[in-house]
């Protein structure tokens, strides 16, 4: 007997998620096609991180899926459907932020300010929340987002001094709204007020939001650290054309 409608919700808005950025993928003026080996080695190591978190919390109880929405298959207690939203996201996530990038070329850094403090201070919070007050979601959103930070005052790419990345994780900030009101207003995810702190925007977790952006700022991240590579490996370093330069002076 065929799963009835309601069982495929969760992949079809998952479907939803990746069509649009996925058909934009073959834009010949952005060609953002041409970059779907380095979209996908940036969201494997993070999505990897994410599904441990999320199968040890299903585990632990701090939210559960709703059976009436999904098909039932399941591989390290997750549904399928959530381990394709940990593709989905993710590549619309880059695909926005290249579109982005490609319309605004930065020059400057639009924002300077000392990153490594904001992943203290996230640290903190989340320690803080988690230990005492046993809030284990809140604490690890909070101490996710501290680990973007710290990995980005640690790199050369300083991404969250970029207004482009800013901009992306706007709309981004938009479309979660959208999205996760109707997994949490369905609901499609179950959550366990024992672990967060029971704040939430509508019928979304606050803790969702930060959950979202580690998500999409760490792929965002890694993203660019492999096309710096990729710069380095078909362009000389600056340090080569200096020496270039001086050479063909004499």
């Amino acid at each position: 007997m065929l799963p009835s409608f309601s069982h495929w919700e969760y992949l079809i808005l998952n479907l939803l998620i990746i069509s649009g950025p996925l058909y934009a993928s073959f834009d010949k003026k952005l060609n953002f096609i041409s970059e779907f080996r380095n979209s996908c080695m940036a969201i494997i190591p993070v999505a990897s991180y994410y599904i441990v978190w999320d199968s040890i919390a299903v585990v632990r109880g701090h939210w559960s899926f709703n059976p009436e929405y999904i098909l039932g298959i399941h591989f390290l207690e997750l549904p399928i459907e959530e381990w394709f939203f940990f593709i989905s996201v993710p590549y619309a996530s880059l695909l926005i932020y290249s579109v982005i990038k490609f319309y605004n070329k930065e020059s400057i850094t639009y924002f300077k300010f000392n990153v490594s403090k904001f992943s203290i201070l996230f640290a903190a919070t989340g320690l803080i929340i988690w230990l005492g007050k046993g809030y284990e979601y809140t604490g690890l959103s909070f101490l996710t987002c501290a680990l973007f930070f710290l990995l980005d005052s640690l790199s050369t790419v300083k991404l969250s001094q970029s207004l482009n990345f800013w901009s992306t994780q706007g709309i981004i900030l938009v479309c979660n709204f959208i999205f996760n009101s109707y997994l949490t207003g369905r609901p499609v995810l179950l959550y366990n007020q024992q672990f967060f702190l029971g704040l939430r925007v509508g019928s979304i977790p606050l803790e969702d939001f930060f959950y979202g952006f580690g998500l999409t700022s760490l792929c965002m991240l890694c993203f660019e650290l492999l096309l710096k590579n990729k710069e380095k490996h078909y362009y000389p370093s600056d340090s080569s054309k200096e020496l270039s330069e001086s050479i063909s002076r004499l």
